[in-house]
């Protein structure tokens, strides 16, 4: 379903194929941040003829494939040693995202280093006004 054989003697096949493959927002999309993920909505997954329709579809609800999805993604994660993860994104839950602790880190770094400048522009303009009400 979502395996591509490639072949790993060339470098430029490995290449080509992460270059074209599809690569989804993390957060959002105004961070730049994005990994390589596969959609994973029901209706993008091709449905065994041996399962019915509503089945299919309330096969979202169960308890016990939920539990199982999860197993699979913490044993991936597991197995790369938590350097590489994968995940569910998306507002419906319609990727699995894969992503390096290393850019976890990073954008997380930024996004704090944003906030933190954001609230020392905030306190430098409180102080400025401050000091001007003094004066008057």
């Amino acid at each position: 379903m979502y395996y591509k054989e490639v072949d790993k003697r060339y470098r430029e096949t490995m290449v080509k194929f992460l270059k074209k493959h599809f690569r989804y927002h993390t957060m959002n999309s105004w961070n730049k941040s994005t990994s390589y993920a596969n959609n994973i909505k029901l209706y993008n997954i091709d449905k065994p003829d041996s399962v019915d329709e509503e089945t299919w579809w309330e096969m979202l609800w169960i308890t016990e494939w939920q539990e199982k999805m999860s197993d699979l993604l913490e044993d991936f994660n597991r197995k790369h040693e938590w350097q590489w993860q994968v995940g569910i994104n998306g507002r419906s839950g319609g990727y699995v995202v894969l992503s390096s602790n290393r850019a976890v880190i990073k954008a997380t770094a930024h996004t704090a280093a944003r906030r933190i400048m954001k609230l020392c522009l905030k306190a430098r303009e409180a102080s400025v006004a401050d000091a001007m009400l003094k004066q008057e």
